[in-house]
């Protein structure tokens, strides 16, 4: 899913690396759309540095220390000559919880470490208003442990939000599958069904953040929740993991369609105003679905 950052402001960049690295340098590149550089600010890496300590298992970690550390993080886990990356999704005093158990439980004293990188762009302005644009970036753990990745960057007025949030997520599970699941593990499931919900959105050709206000997608949120879950083994009684993704994928399609077939405000030509905007776009909707 692309990056927005808003033409007016300056905005922290973070990158979470999940080859397994675990950086010592690293740098970042802002480019425009035909490739000139606009930006290079500084990039920072995360500086945590810990070991595992004792009473530790497979999905809960104690660790020696966990300042700095942050819940939907990823971390580093070495175990012999192995590294395993892993995302947070509780802390508790020193107690970590991941979303994927380790193979197996980690020696007491094993490294583990953080792969975040960060840097701030500044405000690029409203003459830099566009898709399109590019965030460069490049990581050195050593002269031959090296990785890179490039990512497309929309600088917008307003950012597309999320409609759906882990409480969500929470009340989901609570209500249609009678279970619980920590608030960070609902945070990732949140996450995932906005990112489905944007790309549904960019599929179609449209652009998320020119829709004004994103809370008419929270039906479409929720069937993207609802999708997701299933994905993870949720279905009701009787109904097969697959049958109830598929069912879910097309409820999702449904709803999306129908926010999109609506009246809903778009700022189809991206000058701060929606007057003729909806008009204009209405007469060339279409929305293809399979089933």
């Amino acid at each position: 899913m692309a990056r927005e950052l808003r033409y007016d402001q300056d905005q922290l960049l973070t990158l979470d690396i999940q080859d397994g690295l675990v950086p010592v340098s690293a740098t970042l590149v802002v480019r425009s759309p035909s490739g000139t550089v606009l930006q290079s600010p500084t990039a920072t890496v995360a500086s945590l540095a810990t070991t595992v300590a004792a009473d530790s298992d497979e999905l809960t970690l104690q660790l020696a220390s966990v300042a700095g550390l942050e819940v939907g993080q990823f971390i580093v886990v070495t175990m012999g000559s192995t590294r395993h990356v892993r995302r947070v999704t509780g802390i508790d005093g020193t107690a970590v919880s991941l979303l994927v158990a380790l193979p197996a439980i980690p020696a007491v004293g094993a490294a583990v470490a953080t792969a975040r990188l960060s840097g701030t762009v500044a405000a690029l302005g409203v003459a830099k208003l566009g898709a399109n644009y590019s965030a460069e970036w490049t990581w050195t753990e050593s002269a031959t442990k090296t990785g890179s990745l490039r990512e497309t960057v929309d600088v917008v007025r307003f950012p597309f939000s999320s409609p759906v949030t882990a409480n969500d997520v929470a009340e989901v599970l609570a209500y249609s599958h009678n279970d619980s699941q920590p608030e960070g593990w609902c945070r990732v499931v949140a996450e995932r069904a906005f990112e489905r919900l944007a790309q549904g959105l960019r599929a179609r050709g449209d652009r998320p953040h020119l829709y004004i206000d994103s809370s008419l997608f929270r039906n479409a949120g929720l069937s993207a929740v609802r999708w997701c879950l299933a994905e993870s083994g949720y279905a009701p009684v009787g109904s097969t993991a697959d049958e109830h993704t598929r069912t879910m994928r097309l409820q999702f399609q449904d709803e999306l369609k129908t926010v999109v077939q609506s009246l809903a405000p778009y700022d189809a030509n991206d000058d701060g105003a929606v007057a003729g905007d909806a008009e204009e776009r209405r007469s060339m909707w279409t929305f293809r679905t399979s089933r």
